[in-house]
């Protein structure tokens, strides 16, 4: 996750960079480069930060939900059946990738076991 974050910090810097490039081509009335490969990467960039936001928001509230002893976390079992409930109905808007089907296999083993 911290990966995505420092790519999109990066990217962003070299983003900047090719708009002055850009700019400068202009005033001095020379081609335009051809930059379609940056509004490329900010898409597959946008792509990862959307599938490892969701892993963080899955990670979170799993840990929020597991933080109790098992005493306490046994007589509230109810809360991880809604929370496995929940998140098999959210990844249905998202289309099908790695992380999408890592958590998953991880709601389909967890209901198994319930």
């Amino acid at each position: 996750i911290l990966f995505v974050k420092s790519s999109r910090t990066d990217f962003d810097g070299l983003k900047q960079r090719a708009e002055q490039v850009v700019q400068q081509t202009k005033y001095f009335q020379m081609p335009e480069p051809n930059f379609t490969v940056v509004d490329d990467t900010e898409m597959d960039i946008k792509d990862f930060e959307e599938m490892w936001n969701l892993y963080e928001i899955f990670d979170t509230e799993l840990a929020e939900l597991t933080s109790e002893e098992w005493p306490v976390f046994r007589s509230h079992l109810f809360k991880f059946e809604d929370f496995l409930r929940d998140w098999g109905e959210r990844l249905k808007e998202y289309s099908s990738n790695n992380i999408v089907l890592h958590i998953r296999e991880k709601l389909d083993l967890w209901a198994e076991l319930c």
